[in-house]
């Protein structure tokens, strides 16, 4: 190899760092009560929904993901195993010629099954503002996040189902 090339070779592989720590950086996420997964996207996507509704807490165009490790309690609709982790991405719905697209990013919502979670029956919560990736939930789990799942206690507090 030639020293020119072998310099081209260096640099290239110190961009490539630099903007994996860019990347990693933006998808931040945290001090949050979950760290943001920033390879979520290439999980197990199990549905979409649109709620156009902008008065609506749950406004946006979501797709919701799971990890290997919990998609099959998600199929099957038994109960997720420790380290299950359910990501919804939340983006402005857009009209487009009479269908709904996704449009900038809103927020993150996630729920992971960990057992040591015992005040919201083995699940933690978390949330974060699109953007700064700031973590919007904290120290409110059972308030601002489980007091609502309970009513989905026979789907071990999920409300998301798989569509097949």
């Amino acid at each position: 190899m030639k020293p020119a090339d072998f310099r081209k070779l260096i640099l290239a592989g110190a961009a490539l760092s630099i903007g994996l720590m860019s990347l990693s950086a933006h998808a931040g996420g945290e001090g949050g009560n979950i760290p943001f997964p920033a390879d979520f996207r290439g999980w197990n996507h199990t549905k979409s929904i649109v709620e156009p509704d902008k008065e609506n807490p749950f406004h946006g165009f979501r797709n919701i993901y799971v990890n290997d490790t919990g998609i099959e309690a998600m199929k099957n609709g038994t109960a997720y195993p420790d380290g299950s982790l359910i990501v919804m991405s939340f983006h402005e719905p857009v009209l487009t010629e009479g269908a709904y697209a996704q449009g900038k990013p809103i927020k993150y919502v996630l729920m992971l099954k960990d057992a040591s979670a015992t005040a919201s029956d083995g699940w933690t919560y978390e949330a974060y503002a699109a953007g700064a990736m700031k973590p919007l939930v904290g120290d409110k789990v059972v308030e601002k996040c489980h007091d609502c799942h309970t009513a989905r206690r026979e789907n071990d507090f999920v409300f998301s189902t798989y569509v097949k």
